[in-house]
């Protein structure tokens, strides 16, 4: 494992009746499992991946627990501005395009290059709370670890 590496993501939800279906939909696409949640949680729902070498990140989704009347997400506000997923090729980010507009989930930009690096080939969609993912294919960053 990657010293440092990300072990686990918890995504704060308002409403697990339709962020769990989403993610659900969307994680098993790119190799997550939903796993069981044990007693000890509060989260409603989780996923996890596994690597080659057996190291595994999970995310899971904790239900909101704010009393004050809750604001629309904002990417810009502090916190998370978006979570961004490897893919392992254009055809693969033009792929799992495809499968998200059959599944009718809402893009906010279609596949397109970007100039953050040579190659950089990407899309991206909102969850029902307005996260944003990302999916995006790196040549350089493919079969190299970095750090």
């Amino acid at each position: 494992m990657i010293r440092g590496a990300l072990s686990h993501l918890d995504l704060t939800i308002t409403n697990p009746h339709q962020s769990v279906p989403f993610y659900d939909a969307v994680l098993p696409l790119l190799g997550y499992r939903r796993v069981p949640v044990d007693d000890h949680t509060t989260a409603a729902a989780c996923w996890s991946i596994t690597d080659a070498h057996q190291s595994a990140f999970s995310i899971a989704l904790e239900p909101a627990r704010a009393t004050a009347k809750q604001q629309a997400y904002n990417r810009y506000s502090p916190g998370l501005h978006h979570l961004a997923f490897h893919v392992d090729s254009r055809a693969d980010v033009d792929h799992l395009y495809t499968q998200l507009i059959a599944l009718d989930i809402t893009i906010q930009e279609p596949p397109a290059e970007y100039t953050y690096t040579p190659g950089y080939y990407a899309f991206s969609c909102r969850d029902p709370d307005g996260i944003v993912l990302e999916f995006v294919y790196e040549p350089q960053h493919r079969g190299r670890v970095t750090g």
